[in-house]
Formats: structure tokens, sequence, C-alpha cells
């Protein structure tokens, strides 16, 4: 009777040594982060917000008052998404 010691230690699925031997391809974060962040239409989504923040901040200092409508439009904005989710929450609650 042989006993066969061969010993490997544990490789994660997203690691860099599990990419030499094609394992990458089996790892679903890795391909789930390839597909939401790799995309062309994800860089240009973050080229539009940071042009428009860039666009807000000198609409800003050149006019300050633009502070007071933005606030008021975030906390309106915030109210109406508070009561949507509370009216969620409310409608699973009666369903189960």
């Amino acid at each position: 009777m042989t006993a066969t010691t061969n010993t490997s230690k544990p490789v994660s699925c997203c690691s860099g040594e599990s990419q030499e031997g094609g394992l990458i391809s089996h790892c679903p974060m890795a391909a789930k982060f390839d597909k939401t962040f790799g995309s062309p239409k994800f860089k240009l989504l973050l080229c539009v917000i940071g042009v428009a923040l860039i666009v807000i901040g000198i609409a800003i200092i050149l006019e300050p008052r633009i502070v007071i409508w933005l606030m008021a439009s975030v906390s309106i904005l915030m109210g109406m998404a508070l009561l949507v989710m509370a009216y969620y929450i409310n409608s699973m609650k009666r369903s189960s």
C-alpha cells in the first residue's frame, strides 16, 4: 500500500496564482467585476459624471446661491426616496 503525499496549498479562486492554471474563468467574482467595470459604457459614465461635477463646482464658485438650490433639490429627492422606500417595505409586509 502506497500513500500519496502530494500536498498543495489552497488557492482562492480570484488570486493571481489561479490565473496561471486557467481557474480565473471559473471565478464568479472576477467574471462579475469584469462585466461591470470592464465595459466602455461604465468608463464613459464616469467621465460624464466627472465633467458634470466640475461644471457644478465652477458654477458654485461663480454663483454661490446655487448651493441653496442644490441642497433643496437633494432634500426633496431624499424625502421622495424615503417615502417610496417606506411604501415598498409596507407592501412587502402586507404580501407576506
